[in-house]
């Protein structure tokens, strides 16, 4: 978007522009203007390229907060299962517990392994 102009200077410090005659302070001007121009254009094209980066940038901070949301129920499934695993530790122990302190009873008692129920025959009550 520079402004390309045919500049000649002649001998006198003066220059021409496509055969008009310019005094030094015309072709301060213009060149003034073209880098004006220059600059303008760099400008944009930068303003273009932060607009861009800032779209990105927005989508990024988007994608990381549900990144962030998936994480924090994952975390919260987590603790839930890690919960329920010590609940069922918790019951075993109090089971094994169980069977064990009915095991020591028996013993003590010494009451055999043999089933502790008779089978019932269909003759009538047992008498004793």
């Amino acid at each position: 978007m520079t402004d390309q102009t045919n500049v000649t200077p002649s001998g006198n410090g003066e220059g021409t522009t496509n055969g008009i005659a310019q005094t030094p302070e015309e072709l301060a001007v213009a060149h003034g203007i073209a880098s004006y121009q220059q600059l303008r254009s760099e400008r944009d094209d930068l303003q273009k390229k932060l607009d861009r980066l800032e779209q990105i940038l927005t989508v990024s901070k988007i994608e990381i907060e549900g990144l962030r949301a998936e994480k924090e129920v994952a975390a919260t499934r987590l603790e839930s299962y890690q919960h329920e695993r010590d609940k069922a530790v918790e019951d075993l122990a109090t089971y094994k517990t169980l069977f064990r302190t009915l095991q020591g009873i028996l013993r003590t008692f010494s009451i055999e392994h043999e089933p502790l129920l008779k089978k019932i025959t269909s003759e009538g009550p047992p008498e004793g």
